[in-house]
């Protein structure tokens, strides 16, 4: 029998952003190429913002690898095709309000360091490599 196309049910994130994540998480020895992914933006949510991308990308890594992820912790980022972590925008709003919601950590790309409220803390990551070792910690 020839092999079928693994489904990629996106509710509420666009589905060709979560094709392009799962091919840099093969890129980094993920194997997703046989496996059905489903990604959903709970509460009716719409996500447009790529900033949601490393979260996107933590969540399918954190499935694979069958890893909790840490608790009050945000991921911030948006991930590029080579495995990147790029800053998002506005980033002290975005971190202020995490620390209003009761996050206490953030993975994200290093230049948030500059906009870091008091009481959150910054696992600093540029790339994928270093988010994936987050996750298997």
């Amino acid at each position: 029998p020839a092999p079928s196309t693994p489904a990629r049910t996106c509710v509420g994130t666009d589905r060709n952003r979560v094709q392009i994540l799962a091919a840099v998480l093969e890129k980094h020895g993920m194997r997703l190429h046989d496996r059905d992914l489903y990604v959903n933006a709970a509460g009716g949510v719409r996500l447009i913002e790529p900033a949601a991308d490393l979260g996107i990308l933590a969540a399918i890594s954190s499935s694979l690898l069958d890893k909790p992820l840490p608790e009050h912790t945000a991921w911030l980022g948006e991930v590029g095709l080579v495995g990147e972590i790029r800053a998002a925008s506005h980033p002290a709003l975005r971190l202020r309000e995490l620390a209003r919601h009761g996050f206490r950590t953030v993975v994200g790309p290093p230049s948030c360091a500059e906009h870091m409220p008091k009481g959150l803390e910054l696992r600093p990551v540029g790339t994928v490599a270093q988010a994936l070792g987050v996750i298997r910690r």
